[in-house]
């Protein structure tokens, strides 16, 4: 009798804890309830900042709605709502002001339309050697960075103690753990964190660095490289994009009409992929024309005549780009 008298006075007091506790978790983490698409999309966060003052933030998934070229460079909109977008710069380059044109630029039009040239300026192992650099810097998840280390760090040369430490060479020659990207989550144009799944060890999540994107990336734009490679990944894996969204951040939301104000040229993504079915863009044709102009104005400053001259002769080769989609005849025409 006692024994059943406590069992009951016990369930009942654990059951009580429970609601207490679901109580709690509620203040702090509310999922939306409403049945339409867009809001089970959405997961509102509360928490406190310096101050002691409650903000609120949402988790809001979004979709790549379409893209821009500008006198600012390239752009993609992010749709947030049903007639909310957030602007993203990827380039800050004049090449892309009229016309679509730089390697970054074509690389996404490329993925947009499900073609992965797996290039220079987004190489196959981009993701991966992220994740390891990331994970020697301390900045991803402890149970599996530890194993990735393990594993990277016995194929190491020796005398060699970190994979960070290898020239671009000697990390080529370095076989890393098969990684995949599962979210994207945006929280403004430089910060993003990145989760993903490391084959045979399980899930890893990280924020990039400004030092860990100087080492891996071609050309490093502290304005634009992160929101470039976290777009550019999130396409290749297609996986999905979400943003924390704040009133700050909210307030730089665009609507429909206000996006096509600024930004003229904006071209829907699936008027891109509905008119994308043609060869690939060569995108490593453009990367390399791209370095030869670079070449071609060193040489100018310097007065090498020989040089200008064997790099225009190669620049003449390239056929000056004619057949990439920068022309009036093409169906980003619209662009120009």
């Amino acid at each position: 009798m006692y024994y059943t008298s406590f069992h009951t006075h016990f369930r009942r007091q654990l059951l009580a804890l429970v609601i207490l506790l679901s109580s709690m978790s509620h203040a702090f983490l509310t999922p939306s309830h409403s049945t339409t698409k867009a809001e089970r999309t959405r997961m509102t966060l509360r928490y406190a900042d310096d101050n002691g003052n409650m903000e609120l933030t949402r988790l809001q998934r979004v979709a790549l709605a379409g893209v821009s070229v500008s006198a600012t460079g390239f752009w993609v909109l992010l749709r947030a709502g049903e007639d909310a977008y957030y602007p993203l710069r990827v380039t800050d380059t004049i090449a892309d002001t009229g016309a679509a044109t730089s390697p970054e630029a074509l690389t996404i039009l490329q993925l947009l339309a499900n073609v992965d040239m797996a290039g220079a300026i987004l190489p196959p192992d981009i993701l991966a050697r992220v994740i390891v650099l990331s994970c020697e810097d301390g900045q991803c998840d402890a149970p599996v960075a530890e194993e990735v280390l393990e594993i990277v760090h016995n194929k190491l040369p020796d005398g060699v103690d970190t994979y960070g430490e290898l020239h671009e060479w000697g990390q080529s020659r370095i076989s890393l753990p098969v990684a995949t990207v599962d979210e994207i989550i945006l929280e403004d144009h430089k910060q993003f964190t990145w989760r993903c799944s490391v084959k045979h060890l399980g899930r890893i999540s990280l924020q990039p660095t400004v030092s860990t994107l100087q080492k891996i990336s071609y050309d490093f734009r502290p304005q634009v490289s992160f929101a470039f490679i976290s777009i550019a990944l999130a396409l290749r894996y297609r996986a999905p994009i979400s943003m924390k969204v704040n009133r700050q951040l909210e307030a730089s939301f665009l609507s429909l009409e206000a996006l096509q104000k600024r930004f003229p040229m904006y071209r829907s993504a699936n008027k891109l992929q509905q008119t994308s079915q043609r060869p690939a863009i060569a995108v490593e044709r453009v990367f390399e024309i791209n370095k030869l102009q670079a070449a071609l104005r060193i040489a100018i400053e310097k007065n090498d005549q020989a040089a200008v001259a064997r790099i225009r002769a190669a620049l003449d080769e390239m056929d000056s780009m004619k057949d990439l989609p920068v022309q009036p005849d093409s169906d980003t025409s619209a662009m120009q």
